[in-house]
């Protein structure tokens, strides 16, 4: 059984702050449909890793959580935790540190903001910490830890799409 869910993927810098040679933060404003959100990016590339910790979304009147994120780039993954919920989210992510970290330092150099206005929708399914550890390493495990575990698939829709129209659980 599958819960549908909405998704806005946020990948936008304002300012950057060089903490060390191996890891770079990034505070961001980002414009999103229906406003703007904060976000506090932390790059660690010894590892491979990246944090997002999202901040409020309520005022964009979206099924979108505010969410701390882990994306582990040697394992291809971002795990979501929506800490009001208890629950995690593990996708499949085709992201590279490289051109994330260009992405970052270029709109942060160039001091313009990014237009985020892609919204994806995920089949989201229950899995064990087995399996995830597994699938997604003892990075992701270890950022889950103590929550609800599922892992998501994006869908593939076309306009008109019925699944686009389900009612949102509220689920991450």
């Amino acid at each position: 059984m599958s819960i549908n869910n909405v998704f806005t993927i946020v990948s936008a810098i304002v300012v950057a702050v060089q903490s060390s040679s191996n890891i770079q933060t990034y505070r961001i404003n980002a414009k999103v449909p229906g406003g703007s959100i904060n976000e506090d990016i932390v790059v660690d590339s010894v590892n491979h890793l990246m944090t997002v910790n999202v901040g409020n979304v309520h005022h964009l009147q979206s099924d979108c959580p505010s969410t701390i994120n882990l994306h582990d780039f040697e394992k291809g993954k971002v795990a979501m935790k929506n800490i009001d919920t208890g629950e995690c989210l593990v996708m499949d992510t085709k992201e590279n540190l490289k051109a994330t970290i260009e992405l970052l330092d270029k709109i942060t150099r160039l001091k313009i903001t990014h237009d985020i206005e892609a919204e994806k929708l995920v089949d989201v399914y229950p899995t064990t910490y087995e399996r995830l550890l597994e699938e997604a390493g003892e990075h992701i495990i270890e950022f889950c830890k103590g929550y609800e575990l599922f892992y998501g698939e994006i869908i593939e829709h076309q306009e008109g799409d019925k699944r686009q129209e389900k009612k949102k659980s509220g689920k991450i």
